[in-house]
């Protein structure tokens, strides 16, 4: 009899232990659902992004690599970044990035916010010509390739949708 109840006991306990693991499984799921097992397929674009710059932004050289590989691009460039504070220019771009995902799901603040980045760069303020949002984008593909320990088709062609349409919109703007 004390047998039996030792085993219930311990089966109570097993049974207990594995909803647990279920539960906080579930929970992590909710907040990281890629590694978690889902595939990416199962994310939409915009959270197959951001999750992919959460990895990109885990190191801190990943927005110092993207302005030393976009700078290295030409001398016309390198001079429109000639009196920039670096220091607030890593935030700004961090901030596009996120606006950028943003805008695509149809976020109004960052459609709002969209709309003014495309006034202070259009010809008649930065004067942002379409050939540099194209060397933008491949300098941005670069660096997340380089930093993104998840990199794969998927992940680049979800950079790619959702920086396109931003790129698209910037240049109907110009």
């Amino acid at each position: 009899m004390i047998s039996f109840v030792n085993h219930s006991i311990q089966i109570v306990a097993l049974i207990s232990n594995v909803r647990t693991v279920n539960t906080v499984t579930s929970s992590l799921a909710e907040y990281y659902p890629l590694r978690s097992g889902l595939s990416m397929e199962a994310l939409t674009p915009r959270d197959q992004f951001l999750q992919s710059l959460d990895r990109c932004i885990e190191n801190e050289k990943f927005i110092p690599a993207f302005y030393d590989r976009f700078l290295s691009t030409s001398d016309e460039i390198r001079d429109k970044f000639h009196h920039t504070d670096f220091e607030q220019q890593n935030k700004m771009l961090l901030r596009s990035l996120k606006l950028a995902a943003g805008a695509t799901a149809g976020d109004p603040e960052s459609l709002r916010e969209l709309q003014e980045r495309a006034r202070t760069h259009d010809r008649n303020h930065l004067n942002i010509e379409a050939q540099h949002y194209n060397i933008w984008l491949e300098s941005v593909i670069e660096t997340v390739h380089e930093f993104d320990e998840e990199w794969s088709e998927n992940v680049e062609s979800t950079w790619r949708t959702i920086l396109g349409y931003v790129i698209s919109y910037m240049v109907k703007r110009y």
